[in-house]
């Protein structure tokens, strides 16, 4: 996630992402929303280390 002057934006789709707390809530924020719309982005996936287990090719 990145910072636009104040505002949460995704690195993928650049658009404000949902808030974390009550304190976000801007006039910026919403002029970037209604020009751009909110994020609905899937979260990024954690990798998994190699050999976890979980990946049968491990073997």
């Amino acid at each position: 996630m990145t910072e636009s002057a104040s505002v949460a934006v995704c690195p993928r789709c650049h658009r404000p992402v949902v808030v974390r707390d009550r304190g976000e809530y801007t006039v910026e924020r919403a002029a970037l929303i209604v020009a751009n719309g909110l994020c609905v982005c899937p979260p990024a996936k954690a990798p998994t280390p190699p050999g976890d287990g979980t990946d049968p090719l491990d073997s």
